[in-house]
């Protein structure tokens, strides 16, 4: 759920049912979001994590994302 920090407000939101895949949410909610407030960081937790995700964000909104890698690196 998209929340302006600023002012502490919700600024889009998706109804699903509790065991919908709330990954696919990502894109739509982070467009409709910019769309409103200009967006400069996008924070998810490790479940949003993807090469998709991170793309979109920093080519389509130009912003920056914040979360958790889902896989360990190893070194």
């Amino acid at each position: 759920m998209p929340v302006d920090t600023d002012q502490e407000a919700i600024i889009t939101a998706i109804d699903r049912r509790s065991d919908a895949n709330d990954n696919v949410n990502l894109e739509p909610l982070v467009e409709r979001s910019h769309r409103v407030v200009p967006l400069r960081n996008v924070t998810a937790d490790k479940e949003y994590d993807s090469e998709e995700h991170r793309r979109f964000i920093r080519e389509d909104i130009c912003g920056k994302s914040i979360m958790p890698l889902r896989w360990k690196v190893c070194q």
